[in-house]
């Protein structure tokens, strides 16, 4: 009797994983060699739980010429990812303030791994927002990714269909000299927060993130009265009178809830986890750290090196959810072993946000000469599973395909005998344009009208007068690039305040 041969364990190097969620999946399938850091954040984290994994920070110390970092397998890491939130830095200091954040070097420095190393596949993860803000520095890694001859895959997926208890909209970029064949998650209903919260024994009840001080004030601890999945700074909203809202020099309210503040769900997955408070769902009290690691699928002897919760609750937040992790490792260990060299390296958008339709493709080609597209949804298909209804009235939310999104939508002329206000309201009543847009077409066929934003505004309350209140659902994002004529600039504010709050 032949012993079968074990294949040997395929090598790989993490850089910018900061407390470890990304590793500990990517360990199922990988040798991980080493972490490579910017700074020491994180790393007496996964000292303690691997003491003898290797870590080398900050980046002037990367030892990349060593002969242990050379033909290596994978390299992967989720470098700092605030310069692209919606919730994060640019949010309140402008859409362009990414150009001069240091942060972003730390994602060309991760990359400057792939083209120093030459690994068979790379990857990084962010906030799904850097694939439409951060496509100008995306852009630029993808060329010389596929003057290297990497095939480039840019993957939108949500962690609720990786077996985390939570949906969490992140996306990879991965670069792979091996076609990888990316398999459908399953689509099976996602764990709820309540049902992974009953599986978990909470630890140290007094070692919780708790609101600020100056809103449990003004709330006189009656948020623990709220109905589960809703947000605190709604309740706050409906609780504080307007006449009592502080505001600053900027106009800000002070002392209003962050928008991460909520109490979880019962009967659908937790929204993003980011390091806030969270009011446990059933029970009249804060989440606790160990509470919070599980709802981002941490193993329970996995220990954090933090002096405070608030610090603890910063590092389960800041990563990989390491289910995620090795979803991503598996399929990449497969397509190494499996896989065949590109006859051509090609750009590819890989869509497992949502169960695409029947007969519907969930992986699109992309050409490299293409414009950039600053909002990019998800591919919805009527008919297809959600965990949770959307849109208004309860009405599921209907959106074009991706694929057709990036080619261009037809936008339907106007009949010149009913006019540009009737004309208004057909644009209006398709739920695909921003309110700079409508102006935009309107004075693309009308050059001289004088419509602005407070016209489509009273337009959208007269359709709701007539037709009800669910004639005019929430509006969904025509990307601005793709409109036929020039769109003013201001329209890239506007689609960032009115993007979906991704991070939230």
């Amino acid at each position: 009797m032949t012993k079968k041969k074990t294949q040997p364990k395929l090598r790989a190097l993490a850089a910018n994983v900061f407390a470890g969620g990304f590793s500990i999946g990517v360990r199922d399938h990988f040798d991980v060699i080493a972490h490579f850091e910017e700074s020491d954040y994180g790393v007496a984290t996964v000292q303690k739980n691997y003491p003898d994994l290797p870590i080398h920070y900050p980046n002037s110390e990367w030892p990349v010429d060593e002969p242990e970092f050379q033909e290596l397998d994978f390299i992967y890491g989720n470098p700092p990812c605030a310069a692209w939130s919606v919730a994060g830095y640019t949010k309140t200091r402008g859409a362009d303030k990414w150009r001069t954040d240091p942060r972003v070097q730390c994602t060309v420095r991760h990359f400057g791994l792939l083209e120093k190393l030459r690994p068979t596949v790379w990857a990084t993860e962010s906030v799904t927002q850097a694939y439409g803000k951060g496509q100008e520095v995306l852009r630029e890694l993808e060329k010389k990714a596929l003057e290297l001859g990497y095939n480039v895959y840019y993957v939108l997926h949500d962690t609720k269909w990786h077996g985390v208890p939570q949906s969490r909209k992140r996306f990879f970029m991965v670069c792979s000299k091996v076609n990888i064949g990316w398999p459908l998650p399953n689509w099976a209903p996602p764990k709820t927060a309540l049902e992974c919260l009953q599986e978990v024994t909470p630890t140290r009840l007094d070692w919780t993130v708790k609101i600020e001080p100056l809103v449990a004030k003004w709330l006189q601890n009656t948020y623990f009265e709220m109905e589960p999945g809703e947000k605190v700074r709604d309740y706050w909203e409906r609780f504080v009178p307007q006449d009592q809202w502080k505001r600053g020099e900027q106009g800000q309210i002070i002392g209003r809830p962050s928008f991460g503040h909520r109490r979880l769900p019962v009967d659908r997955p937790a929204d993003a986890f980011v390091g806030y408070a969270l009011i446990h769902p059933t029970e009249k009290r804060f989440v606790t750290v160990n509470e919070g690691a599980a709802l981002c699928g941490f193993p329970p002897d996995y220990e954090f090196a933090a002096t405070t919760p608030n610090a603890a609750f910063s590092l389960i937040a800041r990563g990989v959810c390491p289910p995620c992790g090795s979803w991503l490792g598996g399929v990449v260990a497969n397509a190494i072993r499996t896989g065949t060299k590109p006859e051509r390296p090609g750009v590819f958008h890989v869509e497992l946000r949502e169960p695409p339709a029947e007969g519907h493709s969930y992986v699109h080609e992309l050409p490299p000469a293409r414009e950039l597209v600053q909002h990019i949804p998800a591919a919805r298909f009527e008919g297809a599973p959600r965990a949770k209804s959307q849109g208004v009235g309860g009405k599921r939310r209907v959106e074009v395909p991706v694929a057709n999104l990036l080619v261009g939508a037809p936008i339907p002329e106007p009949d010149r005998k009913q006019g540009r206000m009737r004309y208004l309201q057909e644009l209006i009543s398709l739920d695909r344009f921003t309110a700079d847009q409508l102006v935009a077409i309107i004075k693309h066929h009308w050059p001289e009208s004088l419509v602005s934003k407070n016209d489509v505004a009273t337009q959208r309350k007269n359709l709701k007068l007539l037709r009800g209140k669910d004639a005019v659902p929430e509006i969904r994002k025509f990307p601005a690039e793709l409109l036929p004529f020039a769109v003013p600039k201001s329209i890239e504010a506007q689609m960032e305040e009115e993007a979906d709050e991704e991070t939230a």
